[in-house]
């Protein structure tokens, strides 16, 4: 526990390198498992998924979707439905959520989109999308969430149904269409990304880590000097998975699963973290 306490205080007064997935949702497989990362996606406010809860997906044929309905009768439970993500941010920065829309003529055209940093105690208000969900696949929508989000153990992204603003209902896709509860949502190509924190100061010269990514088993670490390396990996939780005194080159990790991992080297009076992929 003190290796992760740490690494996370460190990580406080650190920069940030290139834009990495945290965890991502393409719904090919037919079912909520994450593509990539860890995280669960969940249906919230007493939606449901309907007959057929994998349609086409923005791809075209072929390709899945996410959908859900059921929703709130009109004039009722405001900003309560629709779907949640759950997931951990811990040594990310600059997080960014991407996904796709799409709903049916009869489902709410207004969507409000909110973060939390304590298991949904409390819910911040990010911004709405001014009422342009469509009954198509518009192209890929982009959230930057606050700095609030960055570096935490618990975060919590939402898309809700939220009545047309200055009004108590709920206004339908469909220009002539009335809203009804069983219109439905569907979401493609969900994914969130951030920055990778990395120490900014007493940085290990020349850490480098291949193959990455890695089906192998090991990885080789080379450094500037090449000394021995205290070695210990997280995974995207921050739990510690992995600690090696490393008096050669070859990391052996075959004893851990496939996903992302960050990868912590200590030389001498220097540390540095590399973000690792094992397939």
């Amino acid at each position: 526990m003190k290796k992760i306490t740490f690494l996370v205080a460190f990580l406080f007064v650190a920069f940030t390198y290139g834009q990495d997935v945290i965890v991502s949702w393409d719904f090919e497989d037919q079912t909520t498992n994450p593509t990539e990362g860890v995280g669960i996606i969940s249906l919230i406010g007493d939606i449901e998924e309907p007959a057929n809860p994998f349609p086409q997906g923005s791809g075209g044929t072929g390709t899945s979707s996410y959908s859900s309905t059921q929703y709130p009768e009109q004039g009722t439970n405001n900003g309560t439905a629709g779907f949640q993500f759950d997931f951990s941010t811990l040594t990310f920065t600059n997080i960014t959520a991407t996904f796709e829309r799409r709903g049916s003529n009869t489902a709410s055209a207004w969507e409000q989109y909110e973060y939390s940093i304590d298991n949904g105690n409390t819910w911040n208000v990010i911004g709405d999308n001014d009422g342009a969900t469509q009954n198509a696949w518009p192209g890929p929508i982009e959230i930057v969430l606050p700095a609030g989000a960055d570096n935490a153990t618990n975060v919590s992204f939402r898309i809700v149904s939220i009545f047309e603003p200055s009004t108590t209902e709920y206004t339908a896709i469909g220009e002539t269409s009335n809203y009804g509860v069983g219109g439905t949502w569907r979401i493609d190509n969900v994914t969130f990304s951030g920055g990778i924190l990395s120490l900014g100061e007493n940085t290990v010269g020349g850490f480098s880590m291949y193959p990455n990514p890695t089906n192998t088993g090991s990885v080789t670490i080379t450094t500037k000097t090449n000394q021995n390396k205290n070695v210990v990996v997280f995974d995207v939780l921050g739990k510690q998975v992995l600690s090696k005194k490393l008096l050669g080159n070859t990391l052996n990790v075959s004893s851990l699963k496939s996903g992302i991992y960050l990868v912590q080297v200590t030389e001498g009076n220097t540390t540095s973290t590399k973000k690792l992929i094992i397939k």
